[in-house]
């Protein structure tokens, strides 16, 4: 595998998630907006509502939930597609550079403080990081 299709995937995964957040937010707010309102109660986990919900705002709800759904849908079967080959990357590498790695993509650091971490230079480390990868 090349440095640059992990360094992808890795990337690519993360930005999945946080949009998936993102989008559960908006869901939430758009939620809250239209059920709100006092005898509506909301399953988040269903996403349904209660009886008590006339039929119309019921429709106006669904309508503003389509788009963000779809996206939320779109976003999490991104995820599940994604995240098993990345675990697999990562759980084939050696347990200092998996530990950088998510240092690395996941958390932002720096190649300098990771060298720093576990006593290489920043070049040094980074060397490390993508020779382990290259042998995946």
């Amino acid at each position: 595998m090349t440095y640059e299709i992990f360094a992808l995937e890795m990337r690519s995964l993360k930005s999945y998630k946080e949009s998936a957040e993102d989008i559960e937010r908006r869901i939430d707010d758009i939620v809250y907006q239209y059920a709100g309102v006092r005898g509506i109660s909301y399953d988040k986990q269903r996403v349904s509502f209660s009886e008590n919900m006339l039929e119309e705002q019921r429709q106006r709800l669904y309508e503003a939930l389509d788009e963000p759904q779809r996206e939320l849908d779109f976003t999490v079967h991104a995820i599940q597609q994604l995240e098993p080959r990345v675990n697999r990357h990562l759980n084939a590498l050696p347990e200092d550079i998996k530990d950088a790695v998510i240092l690395l993509f996941w958390k932002g650091w720096t190649y300098e403080q990771l060298g720093k971490k576990y006593g290489y230079t920043g070049r040094g480390m980074q060397y490390r990081v993508v020779r382990e990868v290259t042998k995946l």
